[in-house]
């Protein structure tokens, strides 16, 4: 029985391995790999975080919004609190006020002489630095005007 010759290449310097060269082009592309992945995903973390804060915000402004709409508002000093973590501030000003319009059969009759007082208010709303402003109307019964 023959035994086939076995070819074995003898080794040379240039064949023995990775050059030096090779190896620094392996590590380069490795560590910008490395640097974009990391950048990338840092950014990701600070999107991430930006939208949980307006997400916490927007929830907080509506909130506001909606217990500032079942108050009964006054003209008057600013209102500070907390709220979800922001500190906000809001104060009213009044617009305009007037009595609901009244159509008599006579022509003296009618007018803004009913018994609701309506007034319009400016709400002026800051949440972390942040303005808002919305309107309210607000209707409350004057029990003098009934009498007249």
């Amino acid at each position: 029985m023959a035994f086939p010759k076995n070819n074995i290449r003898r080794l040379t310097k240039s064949s023995a391995g990775f050059t030096l060269v090779e190896v620094l082009i392996a590590t380069l592309i490795m560590v910008i790999s490395i640097v974009t992945v990391t950048a990338a995903v840092r950014q990701f973390a600070l999107q991430r975080e930006k939208l949980t804060h307006y997400e916490q915000l927007y929830t907080t402004v509506l909130s506001l919004r909606d217990r500032i709409m079942n108050e009964r508002l006054n003209e008057g000093m600013p209102v500070k609190g907390a709220l979800n973590g922001l500190n906000y501030q809001y104060n009213c000003r009044k617009v305009e006020s007037a009595n609901n319009y009244v159509f008599g059969e006579e022509e003296g009759q009618s007018g803004n002489k009913g018994v609701f007082l309506i007034t319009l208010f400016s709400i002026h709303l800051d949440v972390e630095g942040r303005e808002f402003e919305f309107y309210k109307t607000q209707y409350e019964k004057r029990f003098e005007a009934s009498k007249d």
